[in-house]
């Protein structure tokens, strides 16, 4: 972070948001974690937010995915040739209310059991021999 520190303009962004959060009654329900193992990290979370306005393909989705936690992807260009549509929102204001609609819906384990899959190693290996022996 210490590039984007030295952006007066994302520098003073960050400020802000985090006197919001400092003020915030809901500011216990946020944490900053320390450089370290993501598997631990991502085994305690139940959610994963890529709320970016560019990403090249956003690593922590997947990894979250990965450990069970929902994805909520913002509709960045290029999220949906990664991420299924049903984890992608077009509206931040819709965020909080497909949060509770998923967190209620007794298939939500399964759909990211299913999605999990295509990020498997072995697949992804497999997937990309083929394109490249053939």
């Amino acid at each position: 972070m210490r590039w984007l520190w030295r952006i007066d303009e994302e520098r003073e962004f960050y400020n802000l948001q985090f006197r919001r959060i400092e003020n915030a009654e809901w500011k216990h329900n946020v944490t900053f974690e320390p450089f370290g193992d993501v598997v631990d990290f991502y085994n305690k979370i139940e959610i994963i937010l890529s709320v970016s306005d560019i990403e090249s393909f956003h690593l922590a989705a997947a990894e979250g995915m990965s450990c069970g936690a929902l994805p909520v992807i913002t509709n960045w260009e290029g999220s949906d040739t990664i991420y299924d549509s049903k984890f992608i929102i077009d509206d931040l204001n819709d965020i909080a209310q497909y949060i509770e609609i998923m967190r209620n819906n007794d298939n939500t384990k399964i759909l990211l059991e299913n999605d999990v899959v295509k990020f498997d190693q072995e697949i992804v290996i497999n997937e990309i021999n083929s394109l490249v022996l053939n």
